[in-house]
């Protein structure tokens, strides 16, 4: 007979509070999310909870250079990969570079 064991890994690292359905708790255990505070988080987004994207790499240099190319009129091509993220960042960078003229 077969038996079903959960790795220590895919074990829950918190308990599936009483206001979570069970599936979105495996779902969040799934994403690496490790405490109830960190799935309030992750469940309700504020600005003050994201990452200051000026902290990637080079990102500085790559809004300036943008500037300096809006700036003198430069043709830009937008290029992204076609996943959700890489769609979503071209298509905001494609809206606000229209706006920019």
């Amino acid at each position: 007979m077969l038996r079903y064991r959960l790795r220590a890994a895919a074990r829950s690292p918190f308990p599936c509070p009483k206001d979570m359905n069970s599936t979105l708790h495996a779902l969040l255990v799934q994403r690496g999310v490790d405490s109830e505070g960190a799935a309030r988080v992750f469940l309700d987004p504020r600005p003050e909870h994201l990452n200051d994207p000026m902290a990637l790499s080079a990102m500085p240099e790559a809004a300036g250079r943008i500037r300096r190319a809006l700036d003198a009129g430069e043709a830009i091509c937008v290029y992204g990969d076609y996943d959700v993220d890489g769609v979503s960042a071209s298509a905001l960078l494609s809206h606000y570079l229209r706006a920019q003229g």
